[in-house]
């Protein structure tokens, strides 16, 4: 009778800690005793790891493919160089978080928030980024065609040299974005808006659905490749896209 009455009371600190655990929110991540929330160059494939706490973390290198972050707080996370192939960041917050030179194909971003996040060197080929907010993020460099962003937000990005061939991008949001020396070939870009854009030696001149985008603004200079029935005046000068950035 006595080892029931401890066995119960086992049962019962355990159920309330596990209520306190859910009650307290996300829980940081601790892969080892002293790693606080870190796990450079591991290999996590496959994890399950939705809505975790993932603030500043540091996954470098790390090989996070077929995972679920999806809702995860992972701001100012460190995702250097990570390989997360056919992963679910969906829903996400990743804001002023690193994903310098990271594969990502075939991955999921759609909802997420990765405002001032660094992307530059990413290859997000084949991703899904619709309705993802990027405002003021790094993108130069990034390889993404095929890329879905349908409604996402670009806005004072940097996307220098970018490959967004063949992408979708509907409604997609550039305005005051340096587009310059990127690559639009055979891209959707119905009602996208490139409002006050750099487009400096950018190719759009096989762009698809281009007559109902919003150009206003936007300035191109000799490199630049446009439609033959779409006229741009010649970009001045750096000073207007810092004034936009700093005005939105």
């Amino acid at each position: 009778m006595l080892n029931k009455v401890y066995l119960l009371g086992f049962i019962v600190a355990i159920s309330l800690n596990t209520v306190q655990a859910f009650a307290d929110g996300p829980r940081r991540v601790k892969w080892q005793p002293a790693s606080g929330g870190s796990c450079e160059n591991c290999e996590l494939i496959g994890h399950q790891m939705p809505f975790w706490n993932l603030q500043k973390a540091k996954y470098k290198g790390a090989n996070l493919s077929y995972s679920s972050l999806h809702g995860s707080l992972a701001d100012q996370a460190d995702f250097t160089d990570i390989i997360a192939k056919h992963a679910d960041f969906s829903g996400s917050s990743l804001n002023n978080t690193s994903f310098t030179n990271a594969v990502l194909k075939h991955s999921r971003f759609n909802n997420m928030m990765a405002n001032g996040s660094n992307f530059a060197g990413a290859d997000l080929s084949y991703c899904n980024l619709s309705k993802a907010s990027l405002i003021g993020a790094t993108l130069d460099g990034l390889i993404a065609p095929h890329l879905k962003a349908p409604g996402a937000v670009f806005s004072a990005a940097t996307v220098t040299g970018a490959i967004l061939d063949e992408a979708n991008l509907r409604g997609a949001i550039f305005e005051g974005a340096d587009l310059s020396e990127a690559s639009f070939a055979k891209a959707d870009i119905a009602g996208a808006s490139f409002q006050d854009s750099y487009l400096k030696g950018t190719n759009l001149a096989t762009a698809i659905n281009y007559q109902s985008a919003n150009f206003a603004g936007a300035c191109r200079n000799e490199a630049t490749q446009l439609p033959s029935d779409l006229s741009l005046e010649a970009c001045k000068d750096a000073a207007t896209r810092t004034e936009y950035a700093l005005n939105k």
